[in-house]
């Protein structure tokens, strides 16, 4: 997939997380606040081929691995899993984040060249 296609997927997984948090917590959506969260979810969905710039079709290595995308899972679920323990609110920006960035390795997933487990 290319970059614009990840910046879509990755804009509308930031949106969703924004409309899912705010339904979940009963507050008012907002146009502003939407757009924003669209932005951040189509700037981190373009992280991975900037840590692995797509200079050919096998690029993807390590921060495209299944192994790198259940660290990270992992990581970002303990720290909230941290804040609930000390009674802190979740910032919505940690789902946003992690649903970007998993949309782009989803949409790679579906390629014919997949995501290597660790490379």
């Amino acid at each position: 997939m290319n970059s614009r296609g990840h910046m879509m997927l990755g804009a509308a997984a930031g949106a969703g997380v924004y409309v899912a948090n705010k339904k979940f917590r009963k507050e008012a959506v907002t146009t502003q606040e939407g757009l924003l969260c669209s932005g951040i979810g189509a700037c981190f969905a373009l992280l991975p081929d900037l840590l692995e710039p797509a200079s050919s079709p096998n690029h993807r290595s390590f921060f495209h691995s299944v192994v790198f995308a259940v660290f990270v899972g992992y990581t970002v679920w303990a720290y909230i899993q941290h804040l609930k323990r000390d009674g802190k609110p979740v910032p919505a920006l940690l789902y946003i984040v992690l649903a970007a960035y998993g949309s782009h390795l989803a949409a790679d997933s579906c390629t014919p060249l997949g995501l290597p487990l660790l490379r």
